[in-house]
């Protein structure tokens, strides 16, 4: 469920930030490769796990509203 609730979400503020030609398959890899990054580093700093998950969701809520 809360898969499909991040694809409409994404798929609504893609629409709304001129991203409206990018596929939900695109927008999917997007998130993917931003979660891998973001596991990866915190992997290699546990100690900064806190400020790394929210950066790592705020890049790409930020690359999509641009706010």
């Amino acid at each position: 469920m809360t898969i499909v609730e991040l694809l409409h979400t994404t798929k609504e503020v893609a629409e709304k930030s001129g991203f409206r030609s990018a596929s939900a398959e695109f927008l999917v890899l997007l998130f993917r490769a931003q979660a891998e990054a973001t596991v990866e580093f915190i992997g290699a700093h546990q100690e900064l796990e806190s400020e790394s998950r929210e950066l790592g969701f705020k890049l790409i809520w930020r690359g999509l509203t641009g706010a």
